[in-house]
């Protein structure tokens, strides 16, 4: 199975990732939340810092005022472990926007037509409930950076097509669709001044990237 951000890692790992602060990622979650009503990610796990003091309680909303109390303080663990989203990304969903971005593009509708790979897609989908980081990551992506998920589901239709080509087994094929899927999640993690910035990157940005 293709474990990405479930992965444990060690302590001075998730530090040099960036991932103990809020960050990037804590700024699109709030966003998320505030444009989905009632709020659309809610603190499951206690968030402490990395002292162990309690920085967020369960069952309450992720947003603005939450966020504002995660920064400047390292946390325990990665955010993502301690929310959940209220409507996440749905198998349907998934399928949906696979094979929609397959039928508007002409070498996806060709290949279709000799080779047709469209069902695998849909069998491969099914297994987005095994991957709940993935899919809290490609449901905040979708709403807060549409540009890189449609990049995403591109590289996940190359994956399958790939696959094919190699004669992989069923085990591996589906193992390739997900590390293809995987792949962008880290740009949820760039600070959005460093990601869109257009003169050269500096040491420290390419550091933090």
């Amino acid at each position: 199975m293709v474990s990405g951000l479930s992965s444990p890692l060690p302590d001075n790992v998730w530090d040099r990732l960036g991932l103990r602060a809020a960050g990037a990622y804590g700024g699109y979650l709030a966003a998320y939340s505030a444009g989905t009503l009632p709020a659309g990610v809610l603190i499951v796990r206690p968030v402490l810092d990395v002292q162990g003091n309690l920085l967020l309680s369960p069952h309450q909303p992720f947003d603005a005022d939450a966020l504002a109390a995660l920064q400047g303080r390292s946390l325990a663990e990665p955010l993502a472990r301690s929310v959940t989203l209220v409507s996440p990304l749905t198998v349907d969903m998934l399928r949906r926007d696979l094979t929609d971005w397959a039928r508007q593009d002409s070498f996806f509708v060709v290949l279709e037509e000799h080779r047709p790979f469209l069902q695998q897609l849909a069998t491969h989908a099914e297994s987005l409930p095994e991957h709940p980081l993935l899919q809290q990551h490609l449901s905040v992506m979708a709403s807060q950076m549409p540009g890189l998920y449609k990049r995403a589901l591109f590289t996940a239709l190359m994956a399958v097509l790939l696959g094919d080509e190699m004669r992989l087994s069923p085990a591996d094929r589906r193992a390739l669709f997900w590390a293809a899927l995987y792949h962008d999640i880290g740009m949820l993690y760039v600070e959005p001044e460093i990601l869109h910035k257009v003169e050269p990157l500096t040491l420290d940005e390419w550091f933090h990237i």
